[in-house]
């Protein structure tokens, strides 16, 4: 995925046209504002749970609801895994879609206070925009 303030030309195969990629800025975009046809992506988490960990696999967008609840955690706890239950965060990579979650939208805390971090190490050297 492009960084956020990237506008990239992608070909497409089937249809052998251009289309032009604009990304969808959380910050200053409204969803009702959506192109009709734009496609809207994100990553849901996965949970692993093992004998001795509840590991979680990226944190999505980290979005909260329209009742203001951070919707990881909602979703956490609807399936009875409470977000201080989490061991282990493993982050596939850092693009938005995937790593939007990594920090409590309210405390501006890691968002898995009791968890440890996993990430590639050239993820995070990596020079973001």
């Amino acid at each position: 995925m492009p960084y956020e303030d990237d506008t990239s030309v992608r070909r497409s195969i089937h249809c052998r046209c251009y289309q032009k990629f604009i990304p969808f800025k959380l910050s200053e975009d409204e969803m009702a504002d959506r192109n009709r046809g734009s496609l809207l992506v994100e990553i849901q988490p996965f949970v692993v749970i093992t004998g001795n960990d509840i590991i979680l696999l990226d944190t999505g967008l980290g979005l909260t609801g329209d009742d203001g609840q951070f919707q990881l955690y909602k979703n956490l706890r609807d399936n009875g895994i409470n977000a201080t239950d989490i061991t282990k965060v493993v982050m596939s990579h850092l693009h938005k879609d995937h790593a939007g979650g990594l920090i409590n939208p309210y405390t501006k805390q890691l968002a898995f206070e009791n968890a440890t971090y996993h990430i590639q190490k050239q993820e995070l050297s990596t020079p973001w925009k």
